[in-house]
């Protein structure tokens, strides 16, 4: 009985750290009118939008642009901040995948994501794998590496 109360209270416990974890969804009434207003400048014929907190005082919205998966941030203000699109990996610039191909032909591919944001130029996101590792490289379109990411980073990130 001692064993089942300890086992049950772990369980209990670790539910909790990886709900705190998750981003918090809220409702569209939730996000501000300039937030709102400022996603529908953006990207005009999106319907279906789901809305999320990032970051304790920025809002994700995470929707699709026509086929493609998207996520964009905003301050609270309703400034855009950022926009990440899902590529496949087989889309990305020849010379993204010629890099790829010479000095990470050890690791694989996982998610590409082509990243916008308001004050940089647009640059490609892959997420590397090898074996337990996991880490994003940012790349400019002529295959140039920006930027490395580590799993700690990707992941405060994603959960934004």
């Amino acid at each position: 009985m001692r064993y089942t109360r300890l086992i049950f209270v772990l369980l209990v416990a670790a539910g909790c750290t990886c709900a705190s974890a998750q981003p918090q969804r809220i409702a569209a009434e939730q996000v501000p009118a300039a937030v709102k207003s400022t996603f529908t400048a953006h990207f005009p014929d999106v319907k279906k939008v789901s809305w999320r907190i990032a970051g304790g005082t920025e809002y994700a919205a995470d929707f699709r642009d026509h086929t493609k998966k998207c996520s964009g941030l905003f301050d609270a203000l309703g400034n855009w901040m950022r926009t990440a699109t899902r590529v496949e990996p087989d889309a990305l610039p020849d010379a993204v995948k010629r890099t790829l191909a010479k000095f990470h032909a050890d690791e694989r591919t996982g998610e590409a994501e082509l990243v916008e944001e308001a004050d940089r130029d647009p640059c490609y996101e892959v997420e590397l794998l090898k074996g337990k590792e996991r880490r994003a490289i940012q790349f400019d379109a002529e295959g140039r590496e920006l930027r490395v990411k580590t799993e700690e980073e990707k992941d405060e990130e994603d959960n934004d």
